[in-house]
């Protein structure tokens, strides 16, 4: 009789596959974009963050964003892990500086934020300026005015000259 040779049969592995809802992010100083919820399916993670300083994490998952930089946030189950790559950035704000218009006229403020949000306007000279909520202007009397831009915690002023 011819003998087989027996195989080994692996055990089932008893480590978890993890899935986690985001693998790399880009969050903000300041503003909306600040926080984020990571989630992990295959188990009760343990969080961590290679660096505190850029994006701590708390035992549920949501990452904070902290000064500039990129971070490693670990979801650890057992003997598995998984990472999600956090990049931190400050939040921008580009607006018109300087606007020339006649009386009675209308212009549009141009806004570039980013993150992406409300922005708010609002007009410091009142007697001279008009500013809508969409960031456009009504030049009511000449003379020399200004209009602040507040977008994700920051804030810019535009010139604006009524002749």
């Amino acid at each position: 009789p011819t003998v087989k040779p027996t195989v080994p049969v692996a055990e089932p592995s008893k480590t978890p596959t993890l899935i986690l809802n985001k693998t790399a992010v880009t969050l903000y100083t300041k503003g909306k974009g600040k926080t984020t919820k990571l989630r992990v399916r295959g188990g009760q993670p343990v969080f961590e963050s290679s660096n505190m300083k850029v994006a701590s994490v708390s035992q549920n998952g949501t990452v904070t964003a902290g000064k500039p930089g990129v971070a490693v946030i670990t979801a650890r189950v057992a003997e598995s892990r998984i990472y999600c790559f956090v990049t931190v950035k400050k939040p921008t704000l580009t607006v018109t500086k300087k606007i020339k218009m006649k009386k009675g006229k209308k212009a549009k403020i141009k806004v570039k934020a980013v993150p992406v949000a409300a922005v708010k306007y609002a007009s410091v000279n009142k007697k001279i300026l008009k500013v809508t909520k969409r960031g456009i202007i009504k030049a009511k009397k000449k003379g020399k005015g200004k209009i602040k831009v507040r977008c994700n915690g920051m804030a810019k002023i535009v010139t604006v000259i009524v002749k």
